[in-house]
């Protein structure tokens, strides 16, 4: 998927998948063998159907997500930490560069850093805002709301390091023009943002 663009298609096996913007998946066109095994980049919601005799398994860059039947969300952008919000089921997430591990359970968060998986519990909902046509915002930085913008809006954001590390919490509509989400966040931050073609630039009020 582009920049700004969302997919949803069915695998071979009934499994739903939905891609977010920037996004790509790799699957066979029937499963064969004892797995079923894709490959994904980016952030890819997952509806597995149910296969006891043949577990479902979600490669990333660093990880590997093995499952029976379940729904999850995962993502795994280039240069970013991964993460796996579990609704549904259970899912075991390997690193495949170190012994790391760990079992989820519904509505928990698994962060994948520097080989280890650091587990919280959320509202696992909030990470499928995206597959309803929504930005949900929880406890997010700047840094890393920009990040979801420029992927959706197909736009550079540049902001300076000193941009303070407070969480936000937001819920805007992807409809919503760019601009009116950087006035709601303008407000909240105290910031501005000068918009030049493609690029924005934001400064300290």
């Amino acid at each position: 998927t582009p920049r700004g663009g969302r997919y949803q298609l069915t695998l071979a096996d009934g499994t739903q998948v939905w891609l977010n913007a920037q996004s790509s998946i790799t699957y066979p066109s029937a499963f064969r063998g004892c797995t079923r095994e894709v490959t994904i980049s980016g952030e890819v919601y997952f509806e597995v159907a149910h296969n006891a005799a043949m577990p479902f398994r979600v490669k990333s860059e660093n990880q590997t997500i093995e499952v029976l039947g379940t729904h999850f969300n995962v993502q795994a952008y280039d240069n970013e930490p991964i993460e796996t919000a579990l609704l549904e089921g259970k899912v075991l997430v390997q690193a495949t560069t170190s012994k790391g591990s760990a079992i989820l359970s519904p509505n928990q968060l698994a962060k994948f850093t520097n080989g280890k998986f650091n587990l919280k519990n959320v509202n696992a909902q909030d990470y499928i805002g995206w597959t309803k046509n929504l930005f949900v915002f929880n406890d997010l930085t700047l840094g890393q709301i920009f990040k979801h913008l420029e992927r959706w809006y197909d736009v550079e954001i540049d902001y300076p390091a000193s941009i303070s590390e407070e969480l936000f919490m937001m819920e805007i509509p992807k409809d919503r023009k760019l601009s009116e989400i950087l006035d709601a966040i303008s407000t909240v931050g105290e910031l501005s943002f000068k918009i030049q073609g493609r690029r924005i630039t934001v400064t300290k009020r």
